[in-house]
């Protein structure tokens, strides 16, 4: 059984991993991995882990592939911090992510159980009831036990947001969020916040900052992505399908608790009924016109752009505007102003006066971008691309004892990459470096990997049936190899080294396949083939 805990923020993440490492690790011989936007364990640490400390978004990810991903079966407890936060923008994923485990639950007849943290809130009864925790298993208490005493100033709660160029109010989960971090019972003693508000607010913030808060769902306005996956995965292939999907979310039951938070009249069963058929059907329609899925009748199947969005957790508006956009003759400016102009870049924080840094970035990039626009969040991804564009760099910059003079005396010998490196004899590599930096040199590029690829082509059933498939052995000769690390100086965290395997046909440009991977030693992969393509034959060298 493994044990997933699930916290909002990769600071807590990091924090509680610093904390369990000591309790669990050390003194109990426990495996644990993290897994957030910086770090990705590979297989093997996942499969082996015992505990795995994630961000919302990193388990959404990995558990919508639940079908080929044992690890995902195999949790038995699932801890979910900060639950409050299911009304707020990151709600919906942690509303897919329960709903989802308790519906493979359901399919492979593993019970999970499900621990909630978080502020005291006016509707436990209805989240603990989603949950599955019964009436003994709800402690729900007054915010003002806490234990370590926090002391609250109410004076102001407003941010500058770049997007609508004026300062706005922090949600009221963000609030209790940062309040939180004051009063940490292994830091802290005791608390304080101040709180700066305009003066007709603070009795507003006053009755949620005392009171307990009421959580809804906020499903509603990000379904598309979430039924997109669960269609691409195949949980979901009807209508039917989709409406039953929605019976295992909280959304489900606040309709049934507060039907006018939602827009209903009543809690009558076929007015629920209708609601949540309206609403599957709509999400449909605008999936089939971004052209991620396709239907017959009640019938769904994914389609191209839709398995790239869940895949790659990209929005379906984002792959539809990429799908309409580019083509084969797309030129890098081009491509890259479409790539900036994705809906993901929309809460890129613009900060008061950053336009003045932009526009002295737009100085010195490659392409132009709209000088009219640079407080815009998506120019600011534009500018930042470009200023951290790399395709002009030398490949040796893969080796970590390199440096600009040595790479020029290569580059001078007509030696341009670590390849032709590797293929120097001894004697010529020794001269043509030098002494000194031949030994570190020599080093690197033993570390450096090589991999040999073999291939086996399984055929297509006579029928024509089943497409055909590569097989793939994958094996490293070298084995001085840091097995686990990638030398990436300009990455802040530890990145475990990973790979991609690309199948096409380098004469049309066609693309066939495409797959991450990450192994020590060997590894034996699969990847089907068209089942268009004519006679096939696979050499190895």
């Amino acid at each position: 059984m493994q044990v997933i805990y699930i916290a909002p923020l990769k600071a807590i993440v990091r924090e509680r991993m610093n904390d369990w490492k000591k309790r669990l690790v050390s003194q109990l011989g426990k495996e644990m991995v993290e897994m957030t936007g910086d770090y990705t364990p590979d297989m093997m640490a996942l499969l082996s882990a015992d505990i795995i400390i994630s961000t919302p978004e990193k388990w959404d990810g990995i558990s919508r592939n639940w079908h080929s991903r044992s690890y995902v079966t195999k949790v038995g407890l699932m801890i979910l911090d900060e639950i409050h936060l299911l009304g707020a923008d990151r709600g919906p994923i942690l509303e897919v992510i329960v709903s989802r485990m308790r519906y493979i639950s359901s399919q492979t007849e593993r019970a999970v159980r499900f621990v909630g943290l978080s502020t005291a809130l006016a509707n436990a009864g209805d989240l603990a009831d989603w949950l599955g925790v019964g009436e003994i298993g709800i402690f729900n208490f007054k915010p003002s036990v806490r234990p370590v005493p926090l002391e609250v100033h109410i004076q102001g709660t407003e941010y500058y947001d770049g997007k609508a160029k004026r300062y706005v109010d922090f949600p009221i989960t963000d609030i209790l969020q940062m309040m939180g971090r004051a009063g940490r019972p292994q830091f802290d003693q005791h608390g304080k916040a101040v709180i700066l508000v305009h003066e007709p607010k603070k009795s507003f913030y006053k009755k949620f900052l005392y009171e307990p808060f009421p959580v809804e769902s906020s499903l509603r306005e990000r379904l598309h992505d979430h039924i997109n996956a669960e269609i691409v995965s195949s949980t979901i292939c009807h209508k039917e399908d989709a409406v039953h999907y929605l019976t295992w979310t909280y959304l489900f039951r606040r309709l049934t608790v507060n039907p006018a938070y939602y827009g209903l009249e009543s809690t009558d069963s076929e007015i629920i009924s209708s609601y949540l058929s309206r609403l599957v059907q709509n999400t449909f329609e605008d999936l089939e016109d971004s052209g991620c899925i396709k239907m017959s009748d009640d019938i769904v199947e994914p389609m191209m752009l839709g398995s790239i969005a869940s895949q790659y957790y990209l929005s379906y508006m984002t792959v539809s505007m990429f799908g309409s956009n580019i083509g084969p003759d797309t030129s890098l400016e081009v491509f890259l102003h479409i790539l900036s102009a994705a809906s993901e870049y929309n809460e890129l924080p613009v900060r008061h006066n950053e336009e003045n840094y932009n526009e002295a970035l737009s100085e010195r990039v490659r392409y132009m971008v709209d000088k009219n626009r640079l407080d815009d969040p998506h120019v600011k991804a534009n500018l930042l691309f470009q200023g951290l564009w790399f395709d002009e760099d030398s490949n040796f910059w893969m080796l970590p004892s390199m440096n600009v003079d040595l790479a020029s005396s290569l580059n001078k010998r007509g030696i341009s990459n670590v390849q032709q490196l590797l293929d120097l004899p001894k004697a010529t590599f020794q001269t043509v470096v030098g002494n000194s930096p031949a030994s570190r040199l020599n080093q690197d590029l033993q570390h450096f990997p090589i991999v040999q690829v073999r291939l086996k082509l399984q055929k297509r059933d006579t029928d024509g049936a089943k497409s055909p498939t590569l097989t793939i052995r994958l094996e490293k000769i070298n084995f001085k190899r840091n097995k686990s690390r990638a030398f990436t100086p300009r990455f802040p965290k530890v990145k475990v080294e990973a790979w991609w395997l690309v199948l096409g046909n380098t004469s049309t440009s066609d693309l066939y396949a495409l797959k991450r991977i990450s192994f020590s030693d060997r590894l034996v992969t699969h990847m089907e083939l068209p089942s268009t393509l004519g006679s096939l034959q696979v050499f190895n060298s």
